[in-house]
């Protein structure tokens, strides 16, 4: 459950920092948060761009679904190797 948070999380991020938020909502991202949520989100724009073969051409939607893909993977691991540990005697 918890990994499926984080995906969850991430992805919402991703679309909040780099997608149209700000124009539906009226979400702003501060300055300061923003190069830390930028910097988070980093690996799904990678992958949106590569999978575009522009940098420019990315689309939203693929760095979402690389977000939620790439932190579910990495909470789940996470969360099975602390399961592992917490076992021994």
């Amino acid at each position: 459950m918890g990994a499926l948070i984080a995906g969850c999380v991430f992805a919402s991020l991703t679309w909040i920092v780099f997608g149209d938020v700000e124009q539906i909502l009226g979400l702003r991202v501060p300055d300061p948060l923003f190069h830390v949520l930028s910097f988070l989100v980093l690996p799904g724009m990678f992958l949106s761009m590569l999978a575009s073969g522009n940098v420019h051409g990315g689309e939203i939607w693929v760095a979402v679904l690389a977000n939620f893909g790439i932190y579910f993977g990495l909470a789940y691991l996470l969360i099975g190797i602390r399961k592992t540990n917490s076992r021994k005697p």
